[in-house]
């Protein structure tokens, strides 16, 4: 992220001044730091979610192995 941060900024120079480009940079990085951070707390959901359910299967597939053997 900061070698992109580094490129927009470069870029960012050539139609603003430097301490624009650098505060439109650092406003880009921070938004993009926040999706990033965002996005993982998604992701994260739903893998627990999917754990959960794995768990309350194994449970139930047990429940019933035991009920079968009685």
């Amino acid at each position: 992220m900061s070698i992109l941060a580094f490129v927009l900024q470069k870029v960012l120079v050539l139609v603003a001044n430097e301490n624009i480009a650098f505060y439109i940079t650092l406003g880009i990085m921070v938004i993009s730091s926040f999706c990033v951070v965002f996005k993982m707390d998604e992701i994260l959901k739903a893998i627990s979610r999917r754990q959960l359910e794995k768990f309350n299967q194994r449970l139930k597939n047990k429940a019933e192995a035991d009920r079968s053997d009685v």
